[in-house]
């Protein structure tokens, strides 16, 4: 019942958020350019098994928020196949591949991270609530759908460290690949990975990465400086980025949450007030 619930809440979000948004003129050159370089290797785009993850828009209400937020992960379960991503490219309609992939978090693809990323959504949109309104919401179920705090929602900007799945991820599904052939293909996508891209295209002033690793090929092209004073081992890092403006808060998988001794409101509360004393 509860699982049924919390689909529903993402079903409702993605009917009602029909003006999502990504940046066409600034991805289209960079996607395209990987498409040319696949098919340079001369690998069967039938064996790789999703296409790559693009950075974008939950609603253009982004724009108007009193800050715009980014919340990134460490990677998709499953997306858009590569075989239709490189026919796409193929047929000169890359642009349509783009448009494709706002499209892709709606109803089946909840239901399908019910076990392997749902710990990651319902935190974000806890977060996000508290963030806009100063609420923690403990039942998102709650809400009123012409309420603020579900207003708030639309305002997210979803990215990811990786543009392809790693393959790690792929094991866990149980997705048939080649993996020597399939760590060329990610490879060639380590450009699209970097956070820059983010920024020159969406202007956040926030950006929250919620995977605990080491991970400086990110910022390639950036020179970013980490502030210790900000620092909570394993919980929180604070980076600025040199010409730009957007501040970086760095936590762990709220998969995590629980071995840090941290329960998800605590979590909330610490990183929005983070939030809110940065700005």
């Amino acid at each position: 019942m509860r699982e049924s619930k919390m689909q529903e809440l993402y079903m409702r979000i993605s009917r009602l958020c029909e003006s999502r948004s990504i940046n066409i003129p600034y991805f289209r050159p960079l996607l395209e350019d990987f498409c040319k370089q696949f098919r340079s290797t001369g690998i069967d785009a039938d064996t790789i098994p999703y296409g790559v993850f693009v950075p974008y828009l939950f609603n253009t209400s982004y724009y108007r928020a009193d800050n715009k937020i980014f919340y990134m992960g460490r990677d998709t379960y499953g997306w858009i196949p590569f075989n239709e991503m490189m026919r796409l490219y193929d047929d000169g309609n890359i642009w349509k591949y783009l448009n494709d992939t706002t499209l892709q978090v709606e109803d089946e693809q909840a239901l399908s991270w019910k076990n392997a990323s749902g710990a990651f959504w319902p935190f974000v949109l806890k977060l996000h609530i508290y963030i806009r309104t100063g609420k923690y919401v403990e039942d998102l179920m709650s809400l009123e759908d012409d309420s603020d705090e579900r207003r708030s929602l639309y305002e997210i900007g979803y990215g990811n460290m990786n543009s392809m799945e790693l393959q790690e991820s792929l094991d866990n599904e149980g997705v048939d690949y080649d993996p020597k052939i399939y760590a060329k293909v990610k490879e060639l996508s380590a450009p699209l990975d970097r956070i820059k891209h983010i920024l020159d295209a969406y202007s956040p002033d926030f950006i929250f990465i919620f995977n605990w690793v080491e991970a400086d090929e990110i910022f390639e092209g950036l020179n970013v400086t980490w502030h210790e004073k900000h620092y909570i081992d394993d919980k929180l890092a604070v980076y600025t980025i040199e010409d730009y403006d957007t501040k970086i808060i760095w936590s762990s998988h709220p998969r995590r949450f629980s071995y840090l001794g941290e329960n998800t409101e605590s979590m909330v509360r610490l990183l929005g007030d983070k939030l809110s004393e940065l700005i």
